[in-house]
């Protein structure tokens, strides 16, 4: 008998963005890091098949996807993959099978009738929104990254394939030529957001632009990506990491800037953006993780030559770096948190073997797995689950969430304890409370001995279709971005959505 029944039907129309995170080749077409189109799932856009009745609690679901990948493979699949075909079918090019094999964990493929040159597709949907990984089928090393899908319409509803995967055409607003966008609004953009904050406070939002605010509500002004700038308006997105040294030292890491070969990766400036210059990484074409603690600057970037792992760390605010080795099955980082200028985790990939989490005590001169949640039985993962999503500490704990669930630990020895109802969470190095979300969206603090001090009675008003970015902490205030584009601001007993003007 399964263990968890599947939780939700798949049928339905649905607006995808996917992310390229990794190539072992430049692709041919070069152009983007990211593509959006539409996904239409049912039968009514394509019929089931002999088979498709895995069992009495799964199905496959098949449809058509109308994804153009030109701007990743140079075509709709990969230039240098078979493109052997098996079975039969009417759309060769744009088939889609999804199933949920188990509670809230999607499987899709997309071309599933190609041997090679096919997309696998892992995530959780959540309401109407599937997050996850993909991977491009190849006899070795395929291209992969992350996507994003959110459910547009009902299995009845019509499919407008148009208005789904045009470029969004945005109308000119007072101060758009300066790159300003006006109090009580959030910066207009087709790109999924990154939101961090700086010590001092200030919003810094990499959406299609990286931008920064006082406060929020306040007036926001873009300092990067603007038409005479070394980055690209559309390489400033989800995926780009920030660290702050202070409230004017400021590095910004990118993900690989195709077609460019050998472009920079990091960008530094000493004047809260006003100016800034690039730093030089040897060998790096991938930003994967950087944070600061004072001045000191860790960052973990994938190789330009084989996509293996290497470790930069600088201790004067990122003027001069020195590399460091790290395990060879320390790789495909997804995220580092560090709790003190000594003390470090950082969550990987489980591809190629890797282990899932690690621990370093010592400033990076050694690092140790540590045992993850699943690890240690408290719940089951297939290979294709996601791991480690979020990871901070408080007091004498560490507080994880594995695949959608959130668990706490001791720091030594790691003994993992279910956390409730909590479904994510953002905390700080120094602060003394750690925000959550609880309850189907409920903002929430725990105090340092990990007891509820205070819960809304309100949930976060998400828009229909949206979905949540993971929450960013400042001590006794907490923000949640919102695809693609709204920002919530919760302090206790009070909460505010400040969100992109709407153009007629």
């Amino acid at each position: 008998m399964r263990e968890i029944p599947p939780c939700c039907d798949l049928r339905g129309t649905w607006r995808i963005a996917l992310r390229l995170a990794t190539a072992e080749k430049t692709p041919s077409g070069g152009l983007q890091r990211e593509v959006v189109g539409a996904v239409n799932l049912g039968s009514r856009y394509l019929a089931a098949q002999r088979g498709d009745n895995v069992d009495s609690l799964v199905s496959v679901v098949r449809g058509l996807h109308h994804v153009d990948f030109t701007p990743f493979f140079g075509g709709p699949v990969a230039h240098d993959v078979s493109t052997t075909i098996v079975a039969g079918g009417p759309d060769l090019l744009h088939e889609v099978e999804a199933s949920i094999p188990k509670a809230d964990s999607v499987l899709l493929t997309f071309i599933p009738r190609m041997s090679h040159g096919s997309l696998s597709l892992s995530g959780r949907i959540r309401g109407d929104t599937i997050r996850g990984t993909w991977q491009l089928n190849a006899f070795c090393c395929g291209s992969g990254g992350q996507f994003v899908m959110t459910r547009t319409g009902p299995p009845d509803s019509a499919s407008n394939v148009d208005a789904l995967t045009a470029p969004k055409t945005e109308s000119r607003r007072a101060g758009d030529e300066a790159g300003s966008v006006p109090e009580g609004q959030v910066p207009d953009s087709r790109w999924q957001p990154e939101l961090a904050v700086s010590p001092d406070g200030r919003l810094w939002l990499a959406s299609g632009g990286l931008f920064v605010t006082d406060s929020l509500g306040g007036a926001w002004r873009r300092v990067l990506g603007g038409d005479d700038g070394p980055v690209l308006a559309d390489e400033l997105r989800i995926g780009v990491q920030m660290a702050f040294v202070g409230p004017d030292v400021l590095l910004v890491g990118l993900g690989g800037r195709f077609p460019t070969s050998g472009a920079p990766v990091l960008y530094r400036t000493e004047n809260a953006g006003r100016s800034w210059t690039s730093v030089a990484l040897e060998g790096a074409s991938d930003v994967d993780a950087m944070q600061a603690v004072g001045s000191s600057i860790w960052i973990l970037a994938r190789s330009r030559e084989d996509q293996s792992e290497l470790f930069y760390q600088s201790s004067d605010s990122g003027r001069s770096w020195r590399a460091r080795p790290v395990p060879k099955t320390l790789q495909d980082v997804t995220l580092m948190h560090r709790e003190s200028a000594t003390v470090a985790y950082v969550a990987s990939s489980l591809r190629r073997g890797n282990r899932a989490f690690w621990r370093t005590i010592d400033s990076g001169v050694s690092w140790e797995p540590i045992p993850t949640p699943s690890e240690q039985g408290l719940q089951r993962l297939h290979d294709y689950d996601t791991r480690i999503e979020q990871v901070a500490t408080l007091g004498r704990f560490l507080v994880v969430r594995e695949h959608g669930r959130v668990f706490a630990s001791a720091s030594r020895p790691i003994r993992w304890r279910l956390l409730g109802d909590v479904e994510a969470i953002a905390g700080r190095p120094g602060c003394s409370h750690l925000f959550a979300l609880v309850d189907s969206l409920r903002p929430a603090f725990f105090n340092s001995d990990l007891a509820l001090e205070w819960r809304s009675d309100r949930r976060l008003p998400v828009a229909k279709g949206s979905y949540l970015e993971d929450p960013v902490s400042h001590c006794d205030v907490a923000y949640v971005a919102e695809g693609p584009g709204s920002i919530h601001g919760i302090r206790r007993n009070a909460m505010r959505v400040i969100r992109p003007p709407v153009v007629p």
